[in-house]
């Protein structure tokens, strides 16, 4: 969302980690986990768009789920899909999905997209890495590794150089922004709107 940074709503949650702000007498270096990260795009009519959960589970994007007004609810035992971020590599958790490791295929698609297959045709999933993309990165298939366990398809993909170096950048950011009381020149100076034509 480089180019159009500006028409974009981010939220992201960390957990610190050995805060900057702590004075202590450990060697332990800072770290924030990002925890959970959701953005949409503002529209031309300058509405926002639906929430793109990045990193995180789905809870709380919609404003109807689970809600006493809504009659439909999704069934408990569908496989469930949560993104997450670790220091050297993206994750994604399958949840109650039952079959065997063999059955399980993953392959890259115009060096975009992941694409998640079962041979018995009961899932399929296909999906970009924004992090990754962002960077300027493509995707590499010895990157990627899975293994199932409890009912739970756990994929790992090993972030490049470029993608720890962009984190890095980040969290440093955001330190800085702890350190300065969590205000940065941007933000004092107020919501600035899209540019329409």
């Amino acid at each position: 969302w480089n180019e159009d940074s500006e028409c974009v709503e981010l939220i992201e949650e960390y957990k610190v980690e050995n805060s900057p702000l702590q004075t202590s007498t450990t060697s332990s270096k800072p770290h924030a986990q990002l925890l959970h990260r959701k953005w949409r795009k503002k529209k031309i009519r300058g509405d926002y768009g639906p929430w793109l959960v990045e990193i995180g589970g789905n809870s709380g994007v919609s404003s109807n789920r689970g809600s006493a007004q809504s009659s439909l609810r999704e069934n408990a035992c569908n496989p469930q899909w949560v993104a997450c971020d670790t220091r050297d590599a993206w994750e994604w958790h399958v949840r109650n999905i039952p079959y065997p490791q063999e059955t399980y295929s993953i392959s890259i698609q115009n060096e975009q997209e992941l694409v998640l297959r079962t041979s018995n045709r009961k899932f399929f999933k296909r999906w970009c890495i924004h992090a990754l993309q962002r960077v300027g990165g493509t995707l590499d298939r010895d990157a990627v590794t899975f293994h199932h366990g409890d009912d739970t398809l756990t994929i790992r993909y090993r972030k490049p150089e470029v993608a720890l170096e962009s984190d890095h950048g980040r969290e440093e950011h955001l330190f800085q922004l702890l350190r300065d009381g969590g205000f940065s020149e941007a933000a004092s100076s107020g919501p600035s709107e899209c540019k329409t034509s």
